[in-house]
């Protein structure tokens, strides 16, 4: 079925069909082809496209500065070796946990 609208100046042909698989089965299926045919479509067109493809390449730029970087920050190597001198974490004996837990609970009631 081929098909024109002239305001718009967009011809199309539209193709209604059975496309038969390996199986045998019968699956109902279309297949439509445009084509403008006015000028001023055409320029607007690649205006889109244009436009299209700017947007794609800065959302893409966009998301290639946070895939590179780590999950944490940077330090200079001085600055790391300096921090991992002077911190020391403190590590709690099970006896000293268990006074903070039961304390914690007489303050509760």
């Amino acid at each position: 079925m081929q098909l024109r609208n002239n305001n718009a100046g967009v011809r199309f042909m539209t193709r209604y069909m059975f496309e038969i698989t390996q199986m045998g089965a019968v699956l109902p299926s279309y297949d439509m082809e445009t084509l403008i045919d006015d000028e001023d479509n055409t320029a607007s067109m690649r205006t889109w496209m244009l436009i299209a493809l700017i947007l794609t390449i800065w959302f893409a730029m966009l998301e290639v500065g946070p895939a590179t970087r780590t999950s944490r920050p940077h330090k200079p190597p001085a600055q790391a070796a300096r921090t991992s001198r002077t911190h020391k974490p403190r590590i709690a004996s099970a006896r000293t946990l268990a006074r903070r837990v039961s304390s914690s609970f007489s303050r509760a009631r």
